[in-house]
C-alpha cells in the first residue's frame, strides 16, 4: 500500500507543475471552470491621464481519473491494483464569452478595463474572475504620479545601402526605408499603444534629405553604394565608404547585402559625466568631444561603434533582400542604441534587486527557467504570468517603452557624444 501511496502522490505532483501546462484546444463549458489566475502586462501603472491599466487570466480543467497498475505483494504475488490520478489542464482563452469575464478589486467591486486610472487611487489589486470562478491571488498594481514630459527631439537619419556585387542585390522598394521610420516613430514618439507602464520617449526619427555636401538625397535618407568588396572585406571597408557621413549630422544605418556580421547595435555608450552620475548597466569610456570619440572609432575600423548595422540575409523564398530587411527586430536595435538593456537574464545570480535591467518598472524573466522565449507569454522573475509588451523583450509586440526606460534613453542622448545627430539640423536642412 506503501508503493501506491507514493505513485499517487508523485502523479499528482506532475499534473500540476505550471510549466508543463499545455493549452488545450477545447470548447468553453463553464463547467470546467475549476481554478483562476490572473494575469497582468504590467504590475506599475503611470497615472497621467492616457495609460490604460489592462488584465487578462488563465483558467484550469481539474479531472480525475484512475487506471490500472501491477504491484508484487510481499508474498511474491502480482496483483491487479487501480491508482487514482489528478490531471490539470489549461484551456485557451479565446473560447471564454465576454459575458462570462469580470475582473475585481480587493473590495470585491467590479472592474471595467482597460481604464484609466487617476492619481488619487493609491493601491489597487486585481482578480480575474470566470463564470463566477474568482482568482485565489490577485496582482496588486504599484500606481505612480505622472512623470514629466520631455520635449521632443529629432533624429535625422540615413541607410547606407551598401551593395557587393559578389551577392544578390538588395531588391528594395522606394518606401520600405519610409516603413522602417515610420514604424519607429510609432513606439518612440507619442507612442499610439499605451501601456500601464508607458512613457514618452518624445523621439522623432527623420530620413534626411542632404548628404554632407549639402547635396539633396534623390530618396530621403538612402545613401545607395555599390561596390565590387566582399564579405569581411565589405564590412572593414565601410568606414572608407561612408567617411563623411558624420555621427555628428546623422543616425548612421548601415546595410549590407553581405553575409558578413549579424544586426549590431552599439553597446557602450560613452560619456563625460561624473562616474557618480553615470546610470549603471553600461561600460563607459570617456571622450572629450564628439569628434574625438568619431575619430577613435574610425581608426580602429569600428563602423559598427559609429550606428547600426544590418546584416540583410537573401531570403529565397522572397527572392529578396528587403524582407529580411523589414522583419528586422528595429525597436530593439534602436533601445540598445539609446542605451536599454535586455530584460531576460539566464541565471537569478545576475539579478538585482530582482531585476536585470536597471528599470523597476519592467518585468525581467528568466530564458531558462521557465524556457519560455520563444512565444510572447513568459513568466516573470516574481513568478507571475505576463505577455511581452516591450520593446527589449526577446519575442515581443515591441509597442511599449517604460517610463523608466525613456530616462535611459534621454539620459543618453543628452549626455552621450556617440548620440548627438539631434543637436544639428544640417541633414535636415543642408545649412548648420
Amino acid at each position: 500500500m506503501r508503493k501506491i501511496i507514493y505513485i499517487l502522490a508523485i502523479s499528482v505532483l506532475l499534473a500540476c507543475t505550471p510549466d508543463d501546462y499545455v493549452i488545450q484546444e477545447v470548447e468553453y463549458d463553464s463547467q470546467k471552470v475549476k481554478y483562476v489566475e490572473t494575469k497582468v502586462n504590467t504590475d506599475v501603472y503611470y497615472a497621467n491621464g492616457i495609460n490604460e491599466l489592462s488584465a487578462s487570466f488563465m483558467y484550469y480543467d481539474v479531472f480525475h481519473y484512475t487506471v490500472n497498475d501491477y504491484e508484487v505483494n510481499e508474498d511474491g504475488d502480482t496483483l491487479l491494483v487501480t491508482i487514482e490520478k489528478t490531471d490539470t489542464l489549461r484551456l485557451k482563452n479565446d473560447r471564454v464569452p465576454d459575458d462570462a469575464i469580470s475582473f475585481i478589486d480587493g473590495n470585491g467591486q467590479g472592474l471595467a478595463l482597460p481604464m484609466v486610472l487617476d492619481s488619487d487611487t493609491d493601491e489597487l489589486e486585481i482578480y480575474a474572475e470566470i463564470s463566477s470562478v474568482t482568482a485565489e491571488k490577485g496582482i496588486s498594481i504599484d500606481i505612480r504620479p505622472s512623470e514629466a514630459q520631455y520635449e521632443k527631439v529629432m533624429i535625422p537619419v540615413v541607410f547606407h545601402l551598401i551593395n557587393s556585387a559578389s551577392y544578390e542585390l538588395f531588391n528594395y522598394q522606394d518606401d520600405d526605408f519610409d516603413k522602417v521610420i515610420n514604424n519607429l516613430n510609432k513606439v518612440f514618439n507619442d507612442p499610439v499603444y499605451r501601456a500601464g507602464n508607458s512613457g514618452n520617449p518624445n523621439i522623432e526619427f527623420v530620413s534626411a534629405k542632404y548628404d554632407p555636401d549639402g547635396a539633396a538625397l534623390e530618396i530621403p535618407g538612402l545613401h545607395e553604394i555599390s561596390t565590387l568588396l566582399d564579405g569581411k572585406d565589405l564590412y572593414k571597408d565601410i568606414l572608407n565608404i561612408t567617411a563623411n557621413w558624420s555621427i555628428k549630422h546623422y543616425l548612421n544605418i548601415y546595410v549590407c547585402n553581405a553575409p558578413s556580421k549579424d544586426d549590431y547595435s552599439p553597446k557602450d555608450v560613452f560619456s563625460t559625466v561624473d562616474e557618480e552620475d553615470l546610470i549603471k548597466g553600461l561600460d563607459f569610456t570617456a571622450y572629450e568631444s564628439t569628434d574625438a570619440y568619431e575619430q577613435a572609432m574610425r581608426a580602429a575600423n569600428k563602423p559598427e561603434e559609429l550606428g547600426l548595422l544590418i546584416g540583410a540575409q537573401f531570403v529565397e523564398n522572397t527572392v529578396s533582400y528587403n524582407y529580411d530587411f523589414l522583419s528586422t527586430n528595429w525597436p530593439q536595435l534602436i533601445g540598445e542604441y539609446l542605451g536599454l538593456l535586455p530584460t531576460a537574464f539566464e541565471n537569478f545570480s545576475e539579478l538585482v534587486d530582482g531585476d536585470i535591467d536597471y528599470c523597476d518598472d519592467t518585468y525581467s524573466y528568466s530564458i531558462i527557467s521557465y524556457g519560455n522565449a520563444t512565444n510572447k507569454e513568459k513568466r516573470s522573475s516574481v513568478g507571475t504570468y505576463f505577455d511581452s509588451e516591450n520593446i527589449m523583450d526577446i519575442i515581443s509586440t515591441n509597442k511599449v517603452t517604460s517610463v523608466e526606460q525613456v530616462k535611459r534613453m534621454r539620459w543618453v542622448l543628452e549626455n552621450s557624444p556617440s548620440r548627438q545627430a539631434w543637436k544639428s539640423s544640417y541633414a535636415l536642412t543642408g545649412q548648420e
